[in-house]
């Protein structure tokens, strides 16, 4: 078999290749948007138990 009959196959290994790439790059950015959202939930939360708390403290 010489080099030639097998370009196909190199061709198709190499886009799968790609797209494995950019599909791994997806779910990366995707996780990482997720964690930056929860933080800033988490932050909002804590800031919203924060006030509350100090309602109580001044009402007492």
């Amino acid at each position: 078999m010489n080099l030639h009959n097998l370009y196909p196959y190199y061709k198709l290994a190499f886009a799968k290749t790609s797209l494995l790439g950019e599909l791994s790059a997806k779910i990366t950015k995707t996780l990482l948007n997720n964690a930056k959202v929860k933080l800033k939930q988490q932050r909002v939360f804590s800031l919203y138990l924060y006030h509350s708390q100090l309602r109580e403290q001044i009402r007492v």
